[in-house]
């Protein structure tokens, strides 16, 4: 009985990570970041684009910086991506509205946030045939 109820419980948490591996890695999704001083490794093949959205939840405004470089946790170097991502990045007041920032091969970013406001960065791989590994990191400096 016992055994059966390990079966039972693994196989639902393979299920869980399969399908919450297939959703972040799609082929255009939204990861919501949730606090500053915060990174994610992220792989993007042929054309695929990926949404990074970071919303400021204090009462008072706070600055958000965004930077993306090489893959690795500890490498702040830029030579593997540069050149191969597509950056647009807005600032989305908390009323909806979007102010565009800047687009292109820029890697990094940033603007000071009202409560509620959101740092959105929008990450496209720029080659039709071949992937890139990359990290984003959000921080307030």
């Amino acid at each position: 009985m016992m055994r059966r109820k390990s079966l039972v419980a693994a196989a639902v948490a393979l299920v869980l990570m399969f399908s919450m591996f297939s959703s972040v890695f799609a082929a255009s999704s939204t990861v919501v970041i949730p606090n500053l001083n915060y990174f994610v490794q992220h792989s993007l093949k042929n054309d695929d684009t990926v949404t990074f959205k970071y919303t400021n939840p204090q009462a008072v405004n706070q600055t958000a910086i965004f930077r993306i470089t090489n893959v690795g946790p500890l490498d702040t170097a830029t030579d593997q991506v540069a050149g191969k991502l597509n950056v647009q990045y807005s600032l989305v007041y908390a009323n909806g509205s979007t102010v565009s920032l800047g687009s292109g091969t820029s890697l990094s970013g940033g603007i000071s946030l009202a409560p509620n406001a959101s740092l959105v960065v929008k990450v496209k791989n720029v080659n039709t045939n071949s992937q890139v590994g990359f990290k984003i990191r959000f921080d307030n400096q």
